[in-house]
């Protein structure tokens, strides 16, 4: 079942520690630091109202999540949504929770008034190749370079 839960919800989750640990070890970026859990800075956006927040659960078991920041680009002038964390967990990911939360996201995505939902995905990763059969096209190729400070 996917449905829209609160940050509060998502990290009191019994789950939430294993899959945040699973999240980061697959999002690393060479260089960058870890991903991290902000919550002074998330519990801010939820408050501003441009985080939103969805949960995969299997029964009572949060098995994944997708959080949205929805908010206009100036550099387009319109409302766009942005998948900034998407996971869910390897041993769950048969029988297309992922593809779920994706869909549920696109109509949350549409219901807060954005034109478009904006995804990442490293390239060679599965979804990197489930994005492109969901109708998703590629936009840009985003290059990183660390800085000293």
């Amino acid at each position: 079942m996917i449905r829209q839960i609160t940050l509060e919800e998502l990290t009191s989750a019994a789950e939430f520690d294993e899959l945040f640990d699973a999240y980061r070890a697959e999002a690393a970026i060479d260089d960058l630091p870890m991903p991290s859990y902000e919550a002074h800075i998330y519990r801010s956006m939820e408050a501003a109202g441009l985080l939103h927040i969805l949960g995969a659960h299997q029964g009572d078991r949060l098995i994944g999540f997708l959080s949205l920041i929805v908010s206009v680009l100036p550099h387009y002038g319109m409302t766009c949504a942005t998948a900034e964390s998407y996971f869910v967990d390897a041993r769950h990911r048969r029988g297309g929770p992922g593809i779920k939360l994706l869909r549920k996201a696109e109509s949350l995505s549409e219901e807060l008034g954005a034109g478009v939902l904006l995804l990442s995905a490293r390239p060679g990763s599965p979804l990197s190749v489930i994005l492109p059969r969901s109708g998703y096209a590629p936009a840009n190729t985003v290059y990183y370079r660390r800085l000293a400070a």
